[in-house]
């Protein structure tokens, strides 16, 4: 026996020798295909789906059956069915009319089980029999299977039997926690996608030698399509075979890349945007810095020093000054997908557990890949926050750090966060070994708003333009982030091409810069910006000239509690504030917080003022109230 894959021999089959369980539970990879490991069965039919996998690992059983909720029982072997319907008393006619009930099914399959020993069970699409309630109530005949499914687990008769328990799902968040739950004798065992070691064999097989099943490029390399079709199982693989022999299409490098594209999308659509990046890192103005980083980054990625590959990367910074366009670029150069995460809330109890966790197993199964996460602080809670969704925040939270937190992704997925208010970000998901590295992205300076100039006029080539220094116009459009400087282009465009024109000149340009006006105020880009400056990992890759931002925050005064961020910066070595500023901040912010937003007034007008309480006072009747004891003293 050869070829087992690792899910099996290493999970599974080791669980039972050590006695740690006899029920498991398969998710991930079901509907993929694994080498067929009987060598005398191998040259007729090389691959075998799930279940005729575990028809032929079950083979030594005495009886294997099948269970799903749609189709009832089923049996490798006639033989099997005959004994089944033995030992649980029941003849055909009671089969097909109890076989669709779960709650008669589960009853007969635990009758089999105690009484009958070296037996298997497997129960396909078990989210159909215990779905996941997400903290809802479980209705009854639900909560019946749950309870019965449970106690198999620790039940002497079925141990003491040998018999094995296997039940599938597509996801594990489908199903009811309590089975999830650890330390209930229970095992969740994930198929994971098949390696590109796997993937070579099968590519080879099928389009090399003699038994080919399909008809490859002339200078089809295996290697480079077994790299091409990460994400793929081995029956997607197939698939895309098929579609290019139906189609008269060669099988190329980029038809499996094309294919794998449209698959994930059609797969995955509802949890990720699928991007296959085409804008380098060159093209994105400014960060000089940054960039330098992250090119580190991907060199040590491809060269395995998975170590030097930080887990997560925390762009912190106002909106449109490049956060995604920088994380998108970084993907680009390094020849992988592209993958960012949709919202992936839904009404429905469990649904959005289910959609975190088929986006994390995207993720998996395309690794090496770049994970975008933008507007990090709206898809996750604080801690202790009050969200109102029955906890739906709080799971979601701790799936993403728990992914995060696993060590076998360094280096194979670099996860990028974005956030214009990372303050709202809990604690926990921002430390290191989850978001490593944390950078501001500022407002571009003026070079780089030069620089994104000129690169915008690259990008949409149709934009004819007889200017050939942009750094006049970078000095007289202040400070605007780079979308906003896109916006200018496109709108200095549309004015030409209404007036038929076919060149944008430097006037155009300078009509859409002063028509132009920013979405975001000045206050909200100077609070976001204090607060990026605060969330950096690193004094070295602050901005150079972030002790200029700082003092140009502090002069134009716009944010509340400046005196507190002043203070932290000050006390932090963030940045350089003079001590004159800092006592002024103060005094402002903390002995007038709470004067009354009048101008005082002047000797000549309080004197008015108190005549006229004088003749209020004589016009006003007296009360008719008797006075309290001590009233008049009190008044005056």
């Amino acid at each position: 026996m050869t070829n087992l894959p690792e899910w099996f021999s290493d999970d599974l089959v080791r669980k039972i020798k050590a006695g740690i369980s006899r029920e498991f539970i398969l998710y991930g990879d079901l509907y993929g295909l694994f080498a067929n490991p009987d060598e005398e069965e191998k040259a007729e039919k090389p691959y075998l789906d799930l279940q005729e996998f575990l028809e032929w690992a079950l083979s030594q059983k005495e009886i294997t059956v099948f269970y799903n909720i749609a189709s009832g029982f089923t049996f490798p072997y006639p033989a099997m069915e005959i004994a089944f319907k033995k030992i649980v008393g029941m003849d055909e006619d009671d089969i097909q009319k109890y076989q669709r009930d779960p709650g008669v099914c589960l009853m007969l399959l635990e009758k089999l089980l105690k009484t009958t020993a070296n037996v298997a069970v497997v129960i396909t699409s078990l989210q159909t029999l215990a779905p996941n309630s997400a903290g809802a109530a479980t209705i009854q005949t639900e909560r019946a299977n749950i309870e019965r499914i449970k106690l198999w687990a620790k039940d002497r008769d079925i141990k003491e039997n040998g018999n094995l328990i296997i039940m599938t799902t597509d996801q594990l968040m489908q199903i009811h926690e309590e089975l999830r739950k650890s330390g209930i004798g229970i095992e969740s065992i994930m198929i994971e996608p098949p390696t590109e070691e796997e993937r070579q064999a099968f590519i080879e097989l099928m389009t090399q030698g003699e038994k080919k099943q399909f008809e490859a490029a002339d200078d089809f390399d295996v290697k480079v399509a077994a790299i091409a079709s990460q994400g793929l199982n081995l029956s997607q693989i197939k698939n895309v075979f098929r579609y290019c022999q139906m189609n008269q299409i060669p099988i190329t490098r980029d038809e499996i890349n094309n294919r794998k594209i449209e698959i994930l999308r059609a797969a995955y659509g509802d949890v990720a945007e699928i991007v296959d990046p085409s804008i380098p890192l060159d093209d994105v103005g400014g960060l000089d810095e940054i960039k330098d980083d992250q090119r580190y980054f991907l060199e040590a990625l491809r060269e395995g020093r998975i170590e030097e590959v930080p887990k997560g990367v925390f762009l912190c910074g106002p909106p449109g000054t490049g956060k995604t366009l920088l994380a998108e670029a970084v993907a680009y150069e390094a020849g992988v997908l592209c993958f960012i995460a949709k919202s992936i809330r839904d009404k429905f109890l469990g649904v959005s557990e289910a959609r975190q966790e088929r986006y994390h197993y995207l993720l998996r199964a395309n690794a090496p890949c770049i994970d975008v996460n933008d507007e990090i602080d709206l898809s996750s809670s604080k801690r202790g926050s009050d969200s109102g969704d029955h906890g739906v925040s709080a799971r979601l939270m701790q799936m993403k750090m728990t992914f995060l937190s696993d060590s076998k992704i360094r280096g194979k997925i670099l996860s990028y966060f974005m956030s214009n208010r990372p303050d709202n970000v809990d604690a926990a998901m921002k430390r290191s070994g989850r978001m490593d590295e944390r950078y501001v992205v500022p407002m571009p300076t003026v070079e780089a708003r030069s620089q994104i100039f000129a690169i915008m006029f690259r990008k949409y080539n149709k934009l004819a333009t007889d200017i050939q220094d942009f750094l006049p116009l970078a000095e007289s459009i202040g400070e605007v982030s780079g979308a906003d400087i896109e916006a200018i282009c496109l709108r200095a465009n549309r004015r030409v091409k209404r007036a038929k024109g076919k060149i944008i000149t430097q006037a155009d340009m300078q009509f859409a810069i002063d028509d132009f006006i920013p979405s975001a105020s000045q206050k909200e880009i100077d609070h976001m910006t204090l607060i990026a400056i605060l969330e950096s990992s690193s004094r070295e890759r602050l901005p150079e000239n972030v002790d200029e931002m700082v003092a140009a925050i502090i002069e134009r005064g716009l944010v509340d509690d400046l005196a507190e961020y002043a203070q932290t910066f000050a006390d932090r070595r963030i940045a350089k504030i003079d001590p004159e500023w800092l006592k002024n901040l103060k005094v402002v912010d903390f002995s007038n917080m709470f004067a009354p937003t009048v101008a005082p007034l002047s000797d000549l007008d309080a004197t008015v003022a108190l005549e006229k309480l004088d003749r209020d006072d004589e016009k006003s009747p007296p009360s008719e109230e008797p006075a309290e004891e001590g009233g008049d003293d009190d008044k005056k």
